[in-house]
């Protein structure tokens, strides 16, 4: 059956163009591959050769691809290309088709927006094809709204089929577009779509059909139309989904996965045949490879030609180029790579098969083809396909459910109403009675033997949505399902705030797994934690626990937060009376805490030192952390969020060395010691004085900076002091010694507090209260002055800036930055652009030091600016000795333009008469100066520092003037002096003659010499403007510019 296939095809080759018609047909090689001996054997198998004469030279390497297309055209006078597989060259071997008319076939993928419009693209694989076939699809299931899903690999893939299908907005509708790994975002995906498109991996996609079992109230209403972009064998792609529905434990559950194997079906692509590539290999003794596979494609590709008859008439090849067109296109044949067929753009279009299982087989459903535009009558797009339904097996697609659903993607025109309230019913009356006795009987029992613990009905949290409470109750019973089934993310560092018998409280959370029984030893912990009191320590509420599927930690609420918002979050400064307070507080804290049971605190950051209403720290968050780290142990509680070493928080920097040890080597935080309170004392007096983060001026990153504080091998690491600071060196001295790393060589919290106290003990006067109150009063009167001064100020900054960005860009430009607005590229029709030249500047800058070079230019380039304000022009750049002014800018009416710049040219060559070189006299400075009126596009470019540039022919023509002209003088082009002896004949001008111009060859020019007086008295000012004038005036402007700069 092969043979007779490939008989067939030998015949259609031998047949494809017309007897003793031949093409020259240039070929461009890919490097190191046997194309042009496969060709030759396409050619002569097909019994062509003698026709046809073909061109080989070498491409795709050192872009020799594109001088080698320019020698085919011009030297072998080739009628068409073929080849060039590399996509550094095709593109520009396409362009240059274009251009030479010639017909090219490229073996690389093109696009048809990457392609020009003579080249044919043969490679089968094309993004615009696919989407054109999915719409195809959903066209053929009537399917008007679907989702597209996809994993990281695809996600290039996805998005250009996206981009092509949102263009199609008003014939589908895709209400979902999210990547997923089979769990992430999977909400969305299941309540905004039924039909999904997928561009999954196979183990993704089998992921999601599990997480769609368990997720979707309805999963057999889902639709899935799996797309291979991996070219999987279909016995394996379900196969592989079939082994995940063996592998579930409960039969129910598998048999439910199988169903939902039954809705998916798999959208395959159906080229690269490779047995048709083995059997010509084979016959013709060369090793199957991709080459081979690309040059078959070109043989594919001269098929295309194929009983071309040549117009009537003596036509060259040019003129024949829209014959071949139409011949090749909307064609279909059947070549060495399967099925092919050219669209009306020029680009191959791809075949896909669709498959679906059952009965433990895949089965052939459904084949996606390309036709003819004509076939789908009134169809927009320039390509068509047909969908054709196996006679055997096309009924399955039925099967396959509709895109939207009785009950809305939300389920909310569904009700199970009745459902519950039977439900409800039966529980109130079998279940709560039993259930109130029973919790009622507990929670007495509970209560008087633990007072530390909190009933969950006196919580009522803080609802921040709509600034209310709810009882725990009913927001534990609204998520208890869901934290059950995500513990992973919850960790006793997640806080909030509650209401516990209407005292606020802050609260921690653990997920409970199972009923936690404490030992003896730790519900006496627990009752003295419970009993401490003292100014300094922030009251424990209690814990709840037993009662959901939570434990929550309970700490009293303070008004102001931590010391680590107000000083680093807020970043509020305070003087040294809030300092040595807070410092005093935190020590007598620790104090009590060091007397007590508890015996040490082990997390002093700034997080934990919390301030209340009245300025008091309290020291929080201790003692309980031994006692939850016990019930994880024993798995009552689940285990807080492991340590990422290469994550770790900076706040573990501020630990002791033994103790940072511990965690880099345990991946848990260490129990504490009374040293390493003392450490962390440091760390926090530092912090508090400094309003500095210890290590901060290190390089390295925190993991690095752990390892080096945690290594007992090398020199002592310490935060750095700050130098010029006005604190004593006895405090400094006793916070260092703090940061030892031999424990016991730290000093105690007595000599800590004797050296705060001589550091701060004549500073406090009065309560923090009283020093607050006296604060207040002295800056309120002051403010209404300070804001005064400021207001003032920032006006002449804003009248400041204003100027400048005047002097920068055209007014109405920056007046529409100003405002906010994009600023969009314009074309104006007619504006007047003078170019200035600084005669031998090579020579110029040669004879002067580069320092005296500026000095000469900006004092000469002030000038002209200065010239340029007083009349209706813009300054666009100057750059070196060259110096553009445009106007009509925005648009004038008439060619006003045009007598301005010319105005100014006569001013500027006035000046530079009476313009001298101030550190050489003697030296002549001269310029020259060309004007040219016409079309210009103006724009802004860059965002940072951004220049307003224009471009077009005119302003290359204005240069042209200036550097053809002679010193002294200034320079118009024909159509511009017409212009100006028309509209304004007081000009006086005089014919220079022919002269040759680059780029335009031999044009006639004219010299402006002057203007007539009688006409030049209108003008508000005198064109004779002093050298000496111009320099008074741009000093006093100087002057305004330093005065902003320095601002």
């Amino acid at each position: 059956m092969l043979k007779v296939r490939f008989l067939f095809l030998f015949l259609n080759i031998c047949l494809f163009i017309p007897e003793n018609f031949g093409f020259r047909i240039g070929h461009l090689e890919y490097e190191n591959s046997n194309e042009t001996k496969i060709l030759e054997i396409c050619m002569k198998t097909s019994g062509t050769r003698r026709e046809h004469t073909l061109i080989s030279l070498p491409s795709c390497h050192n872009f020799n691809g594109l001088e080698n297309a320019a020698n085919l055209n011009y030297q072998y006078s080739v009628d068409l290309l073929v080849g060039a597989a590399c996509d550094e060259e095709t593109q520009t071997v396409s362009r240059l088709a274009l251009r030479w008319h010639k017909l090219y076939l490229s073996s690389a993928p093109l696009s048809t927006k990457e392609k020009e419009g003579t080249t044919i693209a043969l490679k089968p694989h094309s993004l615009a094809g696919t989407a054109e076939v999915i719409l195809a699809v959903c066209k053929s299931m009537k399917w008007k709204e679907i989702g597209l899903i996809y994993s990281e690999e695809t996600k290039y893939t996805a998005h250009a089929i996206y981009d092509m299908l949102a263009e199609k907005e008003d014939e589908l509708k895709i209400n979902v577009f999210l990547q997923t790994d089979g769990h992430i975002n999977t909400y969305s995906v299941l309540h905004g779509a039924r039909v999904l498109i997928s561009f999954l991996t196979t183990s993704d996609l089998s992921i999601f059909i599990k997480t769609l079992k368990d997720k979707a109230e309805r999963p057999l209403e889902f639709s899935i139309v799996h797309v291979d972009s991996y070219k999987t064998e279909l016995a394996d792609f379900y196969t592989h989904l079939d082994k995940h529905a063996s592998e579930e434990a409960n039969p129910i559950s598998a048999a439910r996965l199988r169903k939902l194997h039954r809705h998916v079906a798999l959208l395959r692509n159906s080229h690269d045949d490779k047995g048709s590539m083995e059997e010509f290999a084979t016959k013709h003794g060369i090793t199957p490879s991709h080459t081979l596979y690309k040059a078959l494609i070109l043989c594919d590709g001269l098929q295309l030609l194929s009983n071309y008859t040549p117009p009537r008439g003596n036509l060259s090849i040019v003129e024949q180029q829209p014959y071949l067109w139409e011949h090749a296109t909307n064609t279909e044949i059947h070549g060495y790579s399967g099925p092919m067929f050219i669209g009306s753009d020029g680009v191959r279009l791809p075949y896909y098969e669709m498959f679906m299982w059952r009965d433990g087989k895949t089965q052939h459903v459904a084949s996606v083809k390309p036709r003819e535009s004509e076939f789908c009558g009134s169809n927009d797009s320039k390509n068509c396909y047909e969908i054709t339904r196996s006679i055997n097996f096309g009924i399955y697609l039925d099967d396959l459910p509709p895109y939207n659903s009785d009950c809305g993607y939300d389920n909310n025109l569904c009700s199970d109403f009745h459902v519950f309230m039977i439900a409800a019913v039966v529980f109130s009356i079998l279940l709560i009675p039993m259930a109130i006795a029973f919790y009622l009987q507990r929670k007495e029992h509970l209560i008087q033997q633990m007072p530390w613990r909190v009933p969950l009905d006196t919580i009522d949290f803080d609802d921040s949505r709509n600034g209310r409470t709810l009882s725990a109750s009913r927001r534990v019973s609204t998520i208890s399902t869901a934290r059950a089934s995500y513990s992973s993310i919850f960790s006793a560092n997640v806080s909030e705030h509650a209401h516990v018998n209407r005292q606020k409280v802050s609260v921690k959370r653990c997920v409970q797994r199972r009923a936690i029984t404490f030992t003896r030893q730790e519900m006496e912990m627990l009752n003295q934690l419970k009993y401490m009191s003292h100014t300094n320590i922030n009251p424990f509420t209690g814990i709840c626990f037993n009662q959901g599927s939570e434990l929550l930690v309970m700490w009293q609420f303070t008004a102001r937060y931590s010391l680590e918002d107000l000083i680093f979050v807020k970043e509020q400064k305070f003087g040294r009376n809030f300092q040595s307070t807070f410092i005093k507080h935190i020590m007598h804290g620790i104090q009590y805490i060091h007397n007590s049971s508890i015996k040490v605190h082990g997390a002093l950051f700034l997080s934990n030192c919390v301030v209340d209403s009245y300025w008091v720290v309290k020291l929080t968050d201790f003692g309980i952390k031994n006692i939850l780290k016990e019930r994880m142990h024993h798995k009552e509680l689940a285990p807080s969020s492991t340590f990422d070493i290469d994550a770790i928080h900076y706040k573990y920097l501020q630990l002791a060395p033994e103790h940072l040890s511990w965690i880099l080597e345990k991946h848990e935080e260490s129990l504490g010691t009374v040293e390493g309170d003392i450490y962390q004392l440091a760390m926090l007096i530092y912090q508090i004085l400094f309003y500095m983060r210890p290590f901060a001026e290190r390089q390295e990153n925190i993991k690095d900076l752990a390892h080096l504080l945690s290594s007992q091998s090398t020199a002592p690491i310490h935060p750095k002091v700050p130098e010029g600071n006005s604190f004593t060196m006895r405090l400094l001295s006793i916070i260092q010694q703090c940061w030892l790393y031999k424990p016991v060589a730290r000093p105690t919290l007595i000599k800590i507090q004797d050296a705060v106290n001589r550091e701060f003990g004549q500073d406090v006067k009065g309560t923090l209260i009283d020093q607050m109150i006296e604060m207040i009063d002295e800056y309120s009167a002051n403010l209404e002055q300070i804001v005064a001064e400021r207001t003032r100020e920032l006006e002449q900054e804003m009248a400041t800036t204003e100027n400048l960005l005047y002097q920068l860009l055209p007014k109405s430009i920056a007046d529409s930055i100003r405002s906010g607005k994009s600023v969009v590229p314009e074309q104006h029709s007619s504006v007047t652009l003078l170019v200035v030249d600084v005669c031998q500047f090579t020579k110029f800058c040669e004879a002067f030091i580069p320092v005296h070079i500026l000095e000469t230019l900006q004092e000469l380039y002030s000038s002209f600016d200065y010239i340029v304000q007083k009349n209706k022009a813009f300054k666009v750049e100057n750059v070196g000795d060259a110096y553009l002014i445009c106007s009509g800018i925005p648009e004038m009416s008439g060619c006003r333009h045009l007598r301005e710049v010319c105005r100014i040219s006569l001013k500027l060559q006035a000046f530079m008469k009476t313009f001298t070189v101030r550190h050489r006299p003697s030296h002549i400075l001269q310029i020259k100066m060309g004007i040219t009126s016409g079309a210009v596009a103006a724009g802004i470019l860059g965002s940072i520092a951004p220049r307003f540039c224009i471009f077009g022919d005119t302003v290359n023509m204005a240069c042209r003037m200036a550097s053809t002209g002679s010193p002294g003088t200034i320079q118009l082009s024909e159509l511009t002096a017409n212009t100006l002896m028309e509209k304004f004949p007081s000009f006086i001008l005089e014919e220079r003659g022919m002269i040759d111009v680059k780029g335009k060859g031999t044009c006639l020019t004219f010299w402006l010499t002057g203007e007539k007086d009688t006409m030049r008295r209108q003008s508000s000012r005198s064109s004779c403007i002093s050298h000496s004038q111009i320099k008074f005036e741009i000093e006093e402007a100087n002057g305004m510019n330093k005065q902003f700069l320095k601002v």
